[in-house]
């Protein structure tokens, strides 16, 4: 396998998240926040972590339509990006999601084959 051809399957095992990062959701956010945005955002992608704390805070924004985050949504932000730089933790897969927390993976699902992607 090329350089190329390894970048492109690195793309599409992660084009589920950035579906994700643009796309509101209405429940299950502090969980995609730990287990899969700052994970990837720091830990994939590279990004420093005051920038994954922006890019976090404003898709959170974007879920607020549906109901606002109870609590200090900042906080728990900049903990999980921490705890993901720290512990170099790496996204959650859709196999945890599927066996933790089904209604979440069901959720997610509907949200990829929406832009139709396979994703299994």
């Amino acid at each position: 396998m090329d350089v190329s051809q390894a970048s492109n399957k690195r793309s599409n095992t992660f084009a589920w998240i950035e579906i994700l990062l643009s796309t509101p959701i209405p429940d299950g956010r502090h969980r995609i926040i730990s287990a899969i945005l700052a994970p990837y955002l720091i830990n994939v992608k590279g990004i420093e972590m005051s920038e994954a704390e922006s890019v976090i805070e404003n898709w959170v924004e974007k879920c607020d339509r549906y109901e606002p985050v109870k609590g200090n949504i900042k906080a728990f932000i900049s903990r999980s990006c921490l705890e993901a730089y720290r512990l170099k933790k790496k996204p959650k897969n859709l196999s945890y999601f599927k066996t933790r927390h089904p209604k979440l993976y069901r959720d997610i699902m509907n949200l990829a084959s929406s832009y139709e992607i396979s994703m299994e």
